[in-house]
């Protein structure tokens, strides 16, 4: 059985490898984080609320209530690390980004961004922070890279199992670029753009005695690379936060399971995670597209094609060997019965 621990090792070795082979050279990376503006709605049958609020690290308390007689309504920062929202004292929704401290990397080597501490209260409607991370480094192939995406969060209706009740945190962009998560889950079951994260509300939490703040709140690390910048997994859910691979109430529905890939076809996968930073055009780009996270994700052909092409434009000693490589194990990947 191939775990996904010993899968992360070989995409990240092979990835490492060729960028030390074009070159490339390790520098400590931090990243800023800000969340930039929040976008709610009033879905009926609630009512407009008495007062509504809006609390930032940057602004601190803001009264919100003027502006949800307007719906669609949306509130600019930037408003730093953490925003929290609520309405006539009921329970707050919290979100909250720690970077993680500095990290020697090399473009495309995964490493940890950061960490986001969410809490799930009352509100009135689904809800749409935007947010924005950028890169800081001395070198200035890992400095200032961008990334802009925004956490949803969807109201779940009432269920008498907790998890169903669960209200629903997203992505959006992340989603976006992944619409068939049943073929990437085989190769990274924690992939972002195929997972939803699930908040316990309060007054159901399992989590005992109930308490605001804990049984209603949890942790979540967010792991990306620097090519362009990109999010790539979900690492070690705390407390009250758990992942699904739904985006629907049923936090059991979505996907679903796969079996495991043959080792050669790891393998293969694993040649992309080594040459695809040929394979990208060079600067930064946003957010991926759905060709960028087919071609480094899936363990499919398409990514062996994909690996094959790339090949052809590195440069040097490198080249020969690499090509071979990729050829044979594309010859035992598609070979009947592998």
């Amino acid at each position: 059985m191939i775990r996904k621990r010993h899968w992360k090792i070989l995409v990240a070795a092979g990835a490492i490898a060729f960028a030390l082979s074009a070159g490339a050279q390790a520098a400590d990376v931090s990243v800023v984080f800000s969340f930039e503006t929040f976008t709610s709605e009033l879905t009926p049958p609630n009512s407009p609320p008495m007062q509504a609020l809006l609390d930032s690290e940057l602004h601190g308390v803001q009264d919100i209530t003027s502006a949800v007689s307007t719906t669609p309504f949306s509130i600019s920062g930037p408003f730093g690390e953490s925003i929290s929202y609520s309405f006539d004292g009921n329970t707050a929704n919290t979100y909250m980004f720690t970077p993680a401290p500095a990290t020697n990397v090399v473009v495309g080597q995964e490493f940890r961004l950061g960490t986001f501490y969410l809490t799930d209260g009352i509100w009135f409607g689904d809800a749409d922070a935007t947010f924005e991370i950028r890169t800081v480094s001395t070198d200035p192939a890992l400095d200032n890279v961008m990334f802009t995406d925004t956490l949803r969060m969807v109201l779940n209706p009432f269920d008498p199992d907790p998890r169903t009740s669960a209200d629903i945190y997203y992505l959006v962009n992340e989603r976006a670029a992944a619409p068939d998560c049943l073929v990437y889950d085989v190769v990274d079951p924690d992939l972002i753009a195929c997972h939803s994260l699930r908040i316990y509300e309060l007054f159901d939490s399992p989590i005992l005695p109930r308490v605001d703040g804990i049984s209603n709140a949890g942790t979540i690390e967010i792991w990306g690379m620097i090519d362009g910048l990109e999010l790539t997994d979900y690492e070690n859910p705390t407390g009250g936060l758990f992942l699904s691979p739904s985006f629907t109430q049923d936090p059991n529905a979505g996907p679903g399971s796969a079996p495991e890939p043959p080792m050669l076809l790891l393998f293969g996968a694993a040649l992309v995670g080594l040459t695809i930073a040929r394979a990208l055009p060079e600067g930064p780009s946003p957010t991926r597209s759905t060709e960028w996270f087919r071609a480094r994700r899936s363990p499919g052909r398409y990514s062996i094609r994909r690996a094959l092409s790339a090949s052809t434009n590195c440069q040097g000693s490198f080249k020969t060997p690499l090509r071979n490589a990729v050829t044979s194990a594309v010859a035992f990947a598609v070979a009947p019965g592998s």
